[in-house]
């Protein structure tokens, strides 16, 4: 069965879980992405676990990677980050210049998740 949560009043523009479904990275209109813990039901808020800053624009594409737990967005900066979580739990970004001359408007990584495709 489908539940329906809530999470604010923003425009949620991309989104995604992680491997297991208990973490979801969104992005709401801004340059920054949203790490949040997701509840167990629809009486318990979503906790903002971390905010990952690096985009110079509207964040517009994430995808995390279930078995490697990286995270890659992109943004309508013409760039996209890799974010690896380390083990004092920070994540670190690592730039990937696209050489594209509109925004990158979405991205997923591949299968092997080796490397990502971006759409603009």
């Amino acid at each position: 069965m489908t539940t329906a949560h809530v999470i604010g009043n923003d425009a949620l523009v991309s989104h995604a879980f992680n491997g297991d479904g208990s973490q979801l990275a969104i992005s709401v209109n801004t340059s920054d992405v949203y790490l949040l813990r997701v509840p167990p039901n629809t009486t318990t808020k979503y906790q903002i676990l971390d905010v990952l800053h690096e985009h110079t624009a509207l964040v517009t594409g994430l995808d995390w990677a279930p078995k490697s737990d990286r995270i890659v967005s992109c943004s309508a900066d013409r760039n996209a980050y890799v974010w690896t979580k380390q083990g004092d739990g920070k994540w670190k970004p690592t730039l990937v210049v696209l050489m594209i001359d509109r925004a990158a408007i979405c991205v997923r990584w591949s299968p092997l998740e080796d490397r990502f495709a971006v759409g603009s």
